[in-house]
């Protein structure tokens, strides 16, 4: 039985994007993309958090965490919270494994670690994320802010401090 081009795109696509063909009993017959789709998944228990030189706290299993970039090979512009500099910091994601100190936004990096136990208002947060990004934009490029691992590209990542008023 010869198999159209149009069946076959279909079940390629799916082997692709899935990385899984089922047998006629329901098996798994391939996993070999599987390990690499499978999402970080983040801790359920609430770890005590630790308190920083101005008053903040950050939760220490996922905000104390060096950024992670992944096993993976895109660039995917990420956030990441630096315990050194005390705020949120770009790094580039490969888009898998990686670890849980990554944020799609600034705002939900603060939230989560530097704004975690203080009221602070969104506009607050917004306005410090919006100088960090603006200061990226003005100086075209984002300052390295950690030293770079030896021999290992997981832990590419650039940062930029908020000084403050």
């Amino acid at each position: 039985m010869v198999m159209n081009t149009r069946a076959h795109k279909v079940i390629l696509f799916f082997i692709v994007m899935h990385g899984i063909v089922l047998n006629s009993d329901g098996s798994e017959k391939f996993q070999f993309w599987k390990q690499y789709r499978d999402p970080v998944t983040r801790p359920t228990t609430t770890q005590r958090p630790l308190s920083t030189t101005d008053g903040t706290t950050f939760n220490s299993s996922i905000c104390s965490q060096d950024p992670a970039k992944g096993d993976c090979r895109a660039h995917l512009e990420s956030w990441y919270y630096n315990s050194t500099s005390g705020n949120c910091s770009v790094f580039y994601y490969g888009g898998c494994r990686g670890n849980e100190n990554r944020f799609d936004t600034c705002q939900e990096c603060m939230r989560n670690c530097r704004f975690q136990n203080v009221s602070e208002t969104d506009s607050n947060i917004t306005a410090i994320c919006n100088e960090l990004e603006q200061a990226a934009e003005e100086n075209d490029s984002w300052e390295d802010g950690l030293p770079e691992a030896s021999g290992n590209e997981s832990t590419e990542h650039h940062a930029l401090a908020y000084r403050g008023n």
